[in-house]
Order: C-alpha cells, then sequence, then structure tokens
C-alpha cells in the first residue's frame, strides 16, 4: 500500500483512540470503579487480579505508543486480547462478546499498517528495516 500522509494520518487517528481505550480500560481496573469490579467479576475474573491485570494493561500500552516499540507493544496487546476473548467465550454470556477484542485487535494491526505501511512484512517474512 502507498504510504502517503492521509493514511498515515487515519493510522495514527485509530492508533490514538485505540490508546485512548486501552488506557481507560486499565486505569478503570488500577482504581478499582466499582463498573470495572463489577463486570470483571461477572466474567468470572478475581477481584484481587483485577488492579494487576489493569497495570499490565498499562504496560503493554505504554509500549504500544513508544514508535520504536510499536510493533512489540501491538504483539502484547494482541496476547491480551486473546485472553480476552478466552474470558469472554467461557463466560457464557449471551450473544457473541468475544467479537469485540477481536475487531480492537483487528483495527490495532491496521493502524500500525497505514502508519509504517512495514508491518505485513513482519508477518510474511521479508526483510524489513528498524525505521518505522
Amino acid at each position: 500500500m502507498k504510504n502517503t500522509k492521509t493514511w498515515r494520518a487515519i493510522g495514527f487517528t485509530l492508533k490514538g483512540l485505540l490508546v485512548l481505550f486501552f488506557l481507560f480500560d486499565s486505569v478503570m481496573k488500577i482504581m478499582r470503579h466499582p463498573e470495572s469490579i463489577k463486570g470483571s467479576v461477572a466474567l468470572g475474573i478475581s477481584e484481587s487480579l483485577i488492579q494487576p491485570i489493569g497495570i499490565i494493561l498499562l504496560c503493554f500500552t505504554i509500549v504500544f505508543t513508544i514508535p520504536k516499540l510499536s510493533n512489540i507493544g501491538a504483539l502484547l496487546l494482541t496476547a491480551f486480547l486473546g485472553g480476552a476473548c478466552s474470558i469472554m467465550a467461557n463466560a457464557n454470556v449471551a450473544g457473541h462478546p468475544y467479537l469485540f477484542p477481536i475487531i480492537i485487535c483487528i483495527l490495532m494491526w491496521v493502524s500500525q499498517e497505514l502508519i509504517s505501511g512495514k508491518t505485513m512484512n513482519l508477518f510474511l517474512n521479508k526483510n524489513v528495516t528498524a525505521s518505522t
């Protein structure tokens, strides 16, 4: 894909929105907000694990925001969102709530590709330079 300014701007906007979402989620867990605790406990997560999960999510999000480490951060967040899919699937909640983390993950990788234009080369085993 041609790496134009417009596509990069869309990628940065999408990444910014995703970072805001991850920050909101992590801070709510770290602050032990009652709604966050209620939702997590309803999914079967122990109340004592909610704050550490928020700290882990915050760390992964910070790595994702650092340009030279953003692909590593995206991989870490992909693993985190995979765990979220597993929890949602095991919670026996009506509908398909496991699709939300999958969609967020897809949007995250699309934003990475729009910004750098080289992200897909990581998965296609092509030579990739370190610059972003």
